[in-house]
């Protein structure tokens, strides 16, 4: 979610507020998944999926390994592993 007052950005997930281009030393930096449009902070992801499903996704792309280059939440990313489950990292 977005604060227009502050220009905060927070997650969706555990509710840590981050500026957009700012990085919190333990919750990373913000994203916003291209499926759906949550905000979610690098840890949320890692934590559910590790290390090696967020490095894949932001340095191969979805479309290298899996599906079109695109940056997801947590659960979309768990849905497209559902839909394809040989991509999984």
């Amino acid at each position: 979610m977005w604060h227009m007052g502050t220009d905060i950005y927070e997650c969706d997930f555990c509710g840590v507020e981050i500026q957009w281009d700012e990085s919190d030393a333990l919750h990373g930096s913000m994203w916003e998944c291209e499926e759906c449009g949550e905000h979610f902070c690098e840890k949320c992801f890692t934590d559910r999926w590790g290390f090696g499903a967020w490095d894949a996704m932001l340095h191969q792309g979805l479309s290298g390994s899996f599906a079109d280059d695109i940056i997801m939440c947590p659960e979309c990313y768990e849905k497209y592993i559902r839909e394809h489950p040989n991509k999984e990292v």
